[in-house]
């Protein structure tokens, strides 16, 4: 990035270098001082749009709302006091369990699962919570037969396209 920035530079100094000499007028050092303002405030102005706003739609669109979804296991720990039986359901493509807890505020845990493994959750009384994608039947069908007493909703995103199912099982 640095040579970048360099030829930009020297390019911008050149350009207002030759602005200013065209004569040994005060009126031309004062047209290469606005011509310079002007440009530096029209790219400013396209870097702030590139940036935040076509950049982060386009993020948005892309890529997990693994923020929506640690709130989520934020509120269920806070209300069970427990971080260990929430857990975030394997599924080709999806989010990213590490950075789900990471925005539940437990950055040294991970909450993923294989579906293969949910047997696995049937110890203890205490109630647990599992985040499945939405497109995932087979895991949704195997929590149902391992927990008939569980229950499921979809959670509305408010990103496109990135709702998500919670399966809710109660204290035993």
């Amino acid at each position: 990035m640095i040579p970048v920035f360099l030829v930009v530079g020297l390019a911008f100094d050149s350009l207002l270098t030759a602005l200013a000499s065209v004569s040994a007028s005060i009126w031309n050092n004062r047209f290469a001082l606005a011509v310079g303002i002007f440009l530096l405030a029209w790219a400013s102005l396209q870097n702030y749009d590139l940036v935040f706003n076509q950049y982060k739609k386009l993020y948005d669109l892309s890529s997990w709302n693994t923020s929506e979804m640690g709130e989520v296991v934020h509120n269920f720990t806070a209300l069970t006091g427990r971080s260990d039986t929430v857990w975030l359901v394997g599924y080709p493509h999806w989010a990213d369990s590490r950075l789900v807890m990471i925005n539940a505020g437990f950055p040294l845990r991970d909450n993923g699962i294989l579906p293969e493994n949910l047997q696995d959750t049937l110890d203890g009384p205490r109630p647990k919570l599992f985040l499945v994608n939405r497109d995932d039947f087979a895991g949704t069908e195997t929590l149902k037969s391992l927990y008939p007493e569980g229950w499921i909703m979809e959670y509305k995103s408010k990103y496109e396209a990135k709702d998500f199912m919670l399966f809710f099982v109660p204290a035993r």
